[in-house]
């Protein structure tokens, strides 16, 4: 009897896992909000590289940004609605650094303007991490 009880404890843990998932937001195409985020930066990292190999961003002129963004009951507003930096109510981003993840950029490359590089910067240590490319 114990064993099953055990048995089960166990599957229950694994059932009760929640998959990271990524939604864009309507109104910002470089926005991207993650529900269930791994507590871990190590694993966070992870995911958002993940995501970027499987939805590769469109390269712009001279360099391409993306945020991330907890989903929160904060952060969800920016998914159809654009910022509202006057008044007595503003709503930014800005407001919620604390539900900011992190940053993806593209750029080119200082020595060789036809090679990109992309960095994912994230908030704890603020630090960038290679993701795409190399510049030599």
């Amino acid at each position: 009897m114990k064993k099953i009880f055990i048995i089960f404890i166990i599957l229950f843990s694994f059932s009760c896992t929640r998959k990271t998932e990524f939604i864009q937001s309507k109104v910002y195409s470089n926005l991207f909000l993650i529900k269930n985020p791994p507590k871990e930066d190590t694993l966070l990292k992870k995911e958002i590289t993940f995501f970027l190999i499987k939805n590769p961003p469109k390269i712009g002129k001279r360099f391409t940004h993306l945020d991330f963004y907890k989903y929160s009951w904060n952060t969800k507003y920016f998914l159809d609605t654009e910022e509202d930096p006057g008044g007595f109510s503003s709503e930014e981003l800005s407001n919620y650094p604390e539900d900011n993840l992190g940053t993806f950029i593209i750029t080119k490359c200082k020595n060789d303007t036809t090679k990109l590089v992309g960095e994912l910067f994230t908030k704890s240590p603020f630090k960038a991490d290679t993701i795409i490319y190399k510049c030599d």
